[in-house]
């Protein structure tokens, strides 16, 4: 059985850098390899080939489903897990406990809602409610910490990226018609294949930080990207909702690795109490 690590990134070399440094520190080992798509950028590629990676590098940017697909296709481990450039690992051994658990035929994954809620409710009434061990939900999954075989991920439509349903279209493993457009995040549309196929065990993400009281066993963290509509950026956005605190979370992280904002009417060190504990690498 072969493993590998997937990590679709734009290829930021600041980013590239505390990414890699991490996984040298706490889980390179664990997987046979690292694959690497950097997505519409250069200048980080040889940051990743130096900690042994295998990288392609796209130099205009494809949609982030794309990315997953393209490694998916050019990856010949039997297993694998999906990360992102803002997940980090926290303690040695729990990437190989889960690949194990995946090379049995689960899936492990980290529920999320992320869809129209018509599809949601749809979704309920053929699964029922899912709630994972911290209390989220949703019968979609994050496109990071998911383990399974590699075959299980290549059986589906690979449609990874946030895609929006027509009038009269079937969701595929959900078998639900959609009435009207509505709209599925990304891996939501694959998460639904998995889920009809194969048995699941739902595991923690540790993203939303500000909703839930986390133990300081938490395996890894997902710090959260930039990656969301810059409208949301908008003045008069409120610090204290959930928006907000997302934002300040953001915010506190890309500060942390090097790059300086002053976000109008956000706190950046909102989170510096709460995640400076979970730091278990030396990023000086």
């Amino acid at each position: 059985m072969t493993t590998a690590a997937l990590l679709p990134t734009p290829g930021d070399p600041l980013l590239a850098r505390y990414w890699v440094r991490n996984y040298e520190q706490t889980w390179k080992g664990e997987v046979d390899q690292l694959h690497v798509l950097i997505n519409g950028g250069w200048g980080a590629e040889d940051i990743y080939r130096d900690a042994g990676a295998r990288v392609t590098v796209v130099p205009s940017r494809i949609g982030h489903g794309q990315a997953m697909s393209w490694l998916l296709s050019n990856c010949s481990a039997d297993v694998i897990v999906w990360m992102e450039d803002d997940a980090f690992v926290r303690q040695k051994g729990v990437i190989r406990e889960r690949l194990e658990l995946a090379s049995s035929g689960f899936i492990v994954g980290c529920p999320r809602g992320g869809m129209d809620p018509v599809i949601g409710q749809a979704a309920i009434e053929k699964w029922g409610p899912v709630v994972g061990p911290d209390g989220s939900s949703g019968h979609g999954f994050w496109p990071t910490f998911l383990f399974g075989k590699a075959d299980a991920f290549r059986e589906t439509d690979h449609r990874f990226e946030s895609w929006t349903w027509g009038p009269g279209e079937t969701i595929p493993g959900l078998g639900f018609t959609v009435p009207s457009s509505m709209t599925t995040d990304t891996m939501t549309a694959v998460a639904f294949q998995l889920r009809d196929r194969y048995p699941i065990i739902l595991d923690v993400n540790y993203k939303e930080m500000d909703q839930k009281v986390f133990p300081g066993s938490a395996p890894w963290f997902h710090a959260g990207g930039l990656s969301n509509d810059p409208d949301s950026m908008r003045d008069g956005i409120d610090p204290q909702s959930n928006e907000g605190r997302d934002w300040a979370h953001r915010f506190w992280w890309w500060r942390r690795i090097g790059h300086q904002y002053d976000p109008k009417g956000q706190d950046v060190d909102y989170w510096t109490p709460i995640i400076e504990p979970w730091i278990n690498w030396d990023d000086r």
